[in-house]
Formats: C-alpha cells, structure tokens, sequence
C-alpha cells in the first residue's frame, strides 16, 4: 500500500491526474501491494529477501545448441528487458555450464516447437549474484523469459529483480485466441502484433478463421478461383501466411487454421459453385447471420476436391490440427434439393444430422490422410464422430458436458466470446465446477473474436486486455479469484502491450481527432474512456433492426470508440478501492479532482455541439458521467442520512442509460456498488 500512496499522492496534482486519465500513465510500480506484477501468475511463487541488481550490462548466457525458434525469443525478450532498464544487454552463446559471470543463466534439455503436447514448464532461481533458469524444453524457456521480462522493476537506485523462486507450468496445454479474419479481413501486421500479445500472455494458439459467407482469406494455387472470386481481393498469400506460422513459432505459439464446411459456406461457391448442393449465383455476403449455403456431401466430387485442398494446406500450415467449423447448418438447401433427399432415402439416412455425420467421417478420414487432427464445434456431436475428434464448446456448459460424458477431449470458448464485449473481470470469474473435475477432458481455453463488429482499426481493443484474463485461466485456473488484485495486475499488462505497439488505447486519438474538435479533443477522449460497447449481443440485434448489420457499415461511431476495459475503467477501480481503505489517504483530493473533471467534460462539450453537430449523439453519456461525478463528491461525504438520495440519483443515471443500444458509462456499476 505504500507505493500505491505515492502515486495517488503525485495524482493529486492537475498534471498527474491528466496523465492518469487521458494518456494512460500509472507509475508501474504502483499498482501492486502483495502479488508481483506478473500475468498470467505463476503457479507457485517463493518471495526472498535479497534482490539481483542490474549493472549497466545485463549478461544472459544460455546454449549455442538453441534453434532458429528460441534464438528469435531471446532475442526479443532481452530487447524488451533493455529497453525497459535502459541497460545493455548481452547474450552469451555458450557451450559449458560455468557459473563465471553474473547474469542470467538458461539451461534446458531439449528443443521442442509448439505443439498438441508441449512441456512449457519452467524454474527460475533469482538471488543477488545469479539468475538460473531451468526447463525441460526450449518452449519452457520461452515462458520464463516472459515472466522475468516481467518481474523486471524499479527502485530509487535502480533497476532489479526480486529475489523470488517461481516454479511453474500452464495447467491447460491449448491456450487459444481465435481472429475470424472473413467478416472482416485482418491485415498481417495486425495478427504479427497480437501473436506478440499472445506471447506475453502465455497463449500458444492462435485460431484463424480463414473461410465464412463473408470471404475466402487464403490464396489456394491449385484452385486459385476460392481466393480471387470469394475475397474481394483481400486474402493473405501462401508466402504470407508460411511467413506468419514461422513468426508465431518463433514466440511459442501455434496456427490452427479453420476451414469452415459444410456450411458457412458461402464464399467457397463464389469460386466454386459445382460443389453446392444449390444451383444460384454466389458472391461473398456482406450481410451478416446463418445462411442456407452448405457443401454438397453426396457429391463424390466434393470430396476428391476437399482432398487435393487440404492437401495444399497442409504444406503451409504445418500445425497437426485442423478445424472444420461444422456449425450452423440450417439444412435448407439439403431438403430442397431432390437427388439429396433420394441419397439419404437409400441410405436410411433419417435427418440432416446423420447426413452431416456420413460428412464428417469422410473429412475426419480426409484429413488423417493429409496428417491432421479433426477439430469442430460443438454440433458435430449430433453428427457422433470419433472421440480422437477434437471438440470446441460454444453454445454452453450442457453441450460441454456432453461432450466430457462421450469421452471427447474439448476445448472450451463458452462465456469466452470477446465479441461481446463484458469487461476483463466479469471474463476473469467465468470458471466452473466441471472444468475443475475433468480436466483431463478439457485441454483447453480459447477466446473468440468474431468480426462483424471489429475490423482492423478496432479489434485490438477488443481483444486487449480483456483475453488477458482468458489467458490466465488457461495458465493457473487453480489460483484464487481476486478480481481487484488482477485489476491490478492488468493494468501493467495493458501498459507493456502498449509499449509493444498494441493499438488498444491509442487508436481512439484517430477517432477523436477526426471530429475536428480542436483543443477540446481531450475532454472526447476523457469521456469514451469511461464508455463501453454494450455487453452481449444488443448492438448486434439494434443495427440489423436499421439495416446497418453488414461488412458495409463503417465501424467509426462513439461505440467504436469505447472499450470493453479501457485504462481508465482500469485505475478508477484501483482508485476508489484505495480510497474505501483509507477515506482520509491520498486517493481523497485525487479521487475528488476525477470526479470534478468528469462534471468539466460536460460543460465543455457541450459548448462544442453548437460548432460541431457530430458529438451531439454522445451528449446524453457526457450528461451521465457529469452526472455520476456528482454522485461520487455525495458518496464521498459518507453521510448515511444521503443514502435513499443517492440510490435515487443513481437509479436515473443507470434509467438514462438504459435505453442505449450500442454503449454505456462503464463506471455506474462500481458507483452502484458503493451507493449500496
């Protein structure tokens, strides 16, 4: 707590409590009272008394018999410790185990490249005159650099690590992201980022899903119609993506590719209509939901293409899995066509179910041939395939049951969809008694981000920091949930991706300035700081009311500006929490000038709509969040005899926001909670 008193003391001033809501500065080492600033937190952390102190020369000696892979990542992680301590480092490629040097010292037993079954485990040892890492693998090394890169921190003589022995490994070995790049299409640099992301979290899957009614995202040579005809030219080349999976490798992380059949289909048939079970004209769809398109399955033809395809993929994605979506078939198309309908009569086929069975039997035996590992959601369980079957959970705990009860190894994305925009803690809670009991069935988590309202300018703050949070569950699901303690801990998370050139935060300056608002920019950036998207799907269902749900529409409003958990969000949690410990500390006159300025913002914007017509529509969350100010300065008086006031006045702004369908002031449920 004593850190935490100096920066809120330092937030007192105009200038700090500027940078702490508009630029996104927190002192790193502020924002941890007991736990080290690690993410995902180690299973087992021993605290030391004494400290390793960095010279103005940090040595890290590890084997010259290390791969392309593990060179790459030391690599990046002494640059980013470097950069961070302003202190030179200098990797020591050695081939003895000589203790003759102060520094870090890396041993491990074998080189290993992301895989179904890696051993990431790893051991670090610090004290003040060495640094000793031990692992198994090349992969385990890996996540120990990142979690020193982390402990890495400062004092008034200096950069350190505390003395700590940390002994850990993740307790799910698929620890997953999955970017839909066919809604809309993702550029490389974007995904090159995120993997780097990835990797600081200790994620080690990175989910592309590369086919929808949408687009068709990966150049095919062999049937280069898929690409040209189905991705209105935007489509990653197979020298693009050969380039991204070494990239990925390179940071521990893995790219399973989702080909989605027999439905979501639509794009395939733009390029190549012979294989539909419907003949119409096909082009990608701009409008989004669950079309008729589905694969012809009784079409021998189908599969001799499915085969030559997959075995040109196999050459660029060379992971041991791949996913065969298998969702969403609405079976229209089958029941309208005669030939199939007298398919399934000779073959006493009773539903589309079992004709989607005799499908995924025939790729998952496709696949095998090609050396790959069947993975598809959870309504291929109707369809009953092998259990060597990989199933991914969506639709619920019951389908994920389910799939335990049929001996399936599953990977779990219910309550796990980014798209939905929650916050990071109410992702973080998301745990359940079943996945503890069985987790030798479930291999996994992986968060999704579906496109449709996230294109390339925004889904960096949809993914970040929140998949964080799914991230360490993965990692330590074990640990106890203590939702401010990973408040806390996120914040420095956001920060360090931030300086790695995640676009989370600094995306919303662009936006801002693009309404021409002058020197009152900065109260438009205060104000979508403390806005969030809404949570679920309600924006989703709203625009395809205004016909507005569609590739089309650009994604450049108010909604798009605010967050799921913006920084802001962040340290006001930090903040009024210190203030309930100590009402009389520092964070009074700091937590007392916050809610000044959010009563400011309203008066200044609101001189602005007169000039400037387009932030009219925010207007009323300006109002809101001026609004919850006042609140908060009558919450601060702590007067019991104000309590019914309060709630009442809590209860309007709550009522004022109600009726929004596409945002919301992000601080009223913590207002709520204190009102209460």
């Amino acid at each position: 707590m004593l850190i935490l008193a100096q920066v809120l003391a330092e937030l007192i001033m105009k200038k700090a409590l500027y940078c702490f809501l508009v630029l996104g500065i927190f002192p790193p080492s502020v924002l941890y009272s007991q736990d080290l600033p690690l993410l995902p937190y180690p299973q087992r952390v021993d605290r030391l008394s004494e400290q390793f102190r960095v010279d103005s020369s940090l040595y890290l000696h590890i084997s010259d018999k290390i791969d392309s892979n593990l060179k790459h990542y030391v690599y990046w992680a002494g640059s980013r410790m470097s950069a961070k301590s302003n202190n030179m480092m200098v990797i020591d490629l050695h081939k003895d185990s000589t203790y003759n040097r102060k520094g870090i010292w890396i041993f491990f037993d074998s080189l290993q490249t992301p895989c179904v079954k890696a051993n990431e485990g790893y051991r670090i040892d610090v004290n003040k005159k060495i640094i000793k890492v031990c692992a198994s693998t090349s992969l385990g090394v890996m996540r120990a650099l990142e979690t020193l890169t982390q402990l890495l921190a400062k004092d008034a003589t200096g950069y350190y690590f505390p003395g700590v022995i940390i002994e850990d490994k993740p307790q799910y070995n698929w620890r997953g992201l999955l970017i839909d790049v066919s809604r809309h299409f993702i550029p490389l640099k974007v995904l090159y980022r995120n993997i780097d992301a990835m990797a600081m979290a200790k994620m080690n899957v990175l989910h592309l899903h590369l086919t929808d009614d949408q687009g068709f995202r990966i150049e095919s040579k062999k049937f280069p119609e898929l690409h040209l005809n189905g991705s209105n030219g935007q489509y990653y080349t197979q020298a693009d993506m050969r380039r991204l999976v070494e990239y990925a490798s390179d940071r521990g992380v893995r790219v399973v590719p989702e080909f989605d059949l027999p439905g979501h289909a639509t794009a395939w048939f733009a390029g190549l209509p012979e294989y539909a079970s419907a003949r119409r004209d096909y082009q990608p769809e701009s409008g989004y939901g669950v079309f008729d398109a589905a694969m012809d399955p009784t079409n021998e033809k189908t599969y001799v293409f499915l085969k030559d395809f997959f075995m040109e993929m196999a050459t660029v994605f060379k992971d041991s899995c791949v996913h065969i979506g298998g969702d969403e078939i609405t079976g229209k198309d089958w029941q309208n066509n005669g030939y199939i309908q007298q398919f399934m009569q000779d073959k006493k086929l009773k539903d589309q179910h079992e004709l989607q069975a005799r499908f995924n039997q025939r790729m998952e035996l496709l696949l095998a041939s090609c050396g790959k590992q069947m993975i598809g959601w959870d309504e291929v369980l109707d369809c009953h395939p092998s259990t060597t079957t990989i199933i991914q959970s969506w639709r619920g705990d019951s389908q994920m049951d389910k799939a335990i009860t049929q001996g399936y190894r599953v990977i779990r994305s219910n309550g796990y969809y980014l798209d939905q925009t929650y916050t990071a803690g109410e992702y973080y809670v998301r745990r359940n008694s079943t996945q503890e009991k069985t987790k030798g069935s479930i291999i996994g988590q992986e968060a999704a981000m579906w496109s449709e309202l996230a294109d390339s300018v925004t889904i960096d703050s949809r993914l970040w920091p929140n998949t964080a949070a799914i991230a360490e569950i993965g990692w330590n699901s074990s640990m106890t949930v203590d939702t401010l303690a990973f408040y806390q801990r996120l914040l420095l998370f956001s920060q360090r991706l931030d300086k790695i050139g995640l676009q989370h935060e600094r995306y919303v300056h662009a936006f801002a300035d693009s309404m021409h608002l002058a020197k009152d920019v900065d109260e438009l950036i205060l104000l979508v700081s403390y806005l969030k998207p809404v949570s679920g799907y309600k924006r989703h269902y709203a625009m395809k009311q205004k016909g507005t749900y569609n590739s089309q529409f650009a994604l450049n409003s108010i909604a798009d500006m605010a967050r799921p958990t913006s920084l802001a969000y962040l340290k006001f949690i930090v903040l009024i929490e210190a203030y309930k410990k100590n009402p009389e500390g520092e964070s009074k006159a700091a937590l007392n000038d916050l809610f000044h300025e959010w009563m400011n913002q309203y008066e200044v914007l609101q001189r602005n709509v007169q000039k400037n017509n387009s932030i009219a529509h925010c207007m009323d969350a300006s109002s809101t969040l001026a609004g919850a100010g006042r609140l908060g300065l009558m919450l601060m008086r702590n007067d019991p005899a104000n309590k019914a006031k309060n709630l009442t006045a809590m209860k309007k702004l709550e009522e004022k926001m109600a009726t929004k369908d596409e945002y919301t002031v992000s601080v009223l449920s913590v207002l709520r909670k204190w009102a209460e």
